[in-house]
């Protein structure tokens, strides 16, 4: 009985340990945003974007200034400045300038996003912070498609 029931008690040790303990917390799952942008013509350069989080503790980070120079880390680690393709530039300035995500509502969602990614966007006119968690949100989603690839460069 003891052999069995160690094994057990150590598997749902190890789920508990990967579990989110900030359940509840502001910012669980729900996406929020900050800043007043409420018209398409608000600023998007310079942007900083992260994403952390995952099994694996991620913590990427990319900065685009407003010259088209981005900057890498990843685990604090900072890569040199490169010029970012000027076709991936415009591209997220159509896509930021015209989202919603700066006038999101914030929609309900479950509070413990074990193991997820945890991203957050931030222009000089407003901020949006969302995880895997957060459902459905097409217009981060765009965003996420042209930031992402830009995280290995």
């Amino acid at each position: 009985m003891t052999r069995s029931l160690v094994p057990a008690l150590l598997l749902l040790a190890v789920i508990a340990g990967c579990a989110d303990q900030t359940a509840g917390a502001p910012g669980g799952s729900t996406p929020q945003v900050s800043g007043g942008a409420t018209t398409p013509a608000a600023a998007v350069f310079p942007l900083d974007f992260s994403r952390t989080g995952g099994f694996a503790g991620f913590d990427d980070r990319l900065h685009l200034g407003a010259d088209g120079m981005m900057t890498v880390s990843h685990r604090g680690v900072a890569g040199q400045p490169v010029a970012a393709d000027p076709a991936v530039i415009s591209a997220l300035q159509q896509v930021l300038s015209a989202s919603k995500l700066a006038v999101a509502s914030p929609s309900k969602g479950s509070a413990v996003c074990a193991d997820g990614f945890r991203y957050r966007l931030v222009t000089p006119s407003w901020t949006y912070t969302a995880d895997d968690c957060s459902g459905d949100h097409p217009e981060f989603e765009r965003a996420l498609d042209l930031l992402m690839p830009l995280l290995k460069g």
